[in-house]
């Protein structure tokens, strides 16, 4: 939602840092490391897609990463 309301606010276009988590699914997540910004730890690319959903938010309880 937050990309498709920045794009219809006449913007070309955003950045977003993808990587592939351990079962190969697109991440959109800025850090390599989950202990940053999630109460996970590790590199996203050694956690399953599962595993990254249910990983925390470190700033707010309502959000989890990844966000893709």
């Amino acid at each position: 939602e937050a990309l498709l309301g920045a794009l219809t606010t006449g913007l070309n276009g955003v950045e977003l840092d993808v990587q592939l988590s351990a079962d190969s699914v697109l991440v959109a997540f800025h850090d390599v490391e989950l202990d940053e910004r999630t109460k996970c730890t590790g590199p996203v690319h050694s956690h399953s897609w599962a595993q990254l959903k249910a990983c925390p938010n470190e700033e707010r309880a309502d959000l989890a990463y990844p966000i893709l």
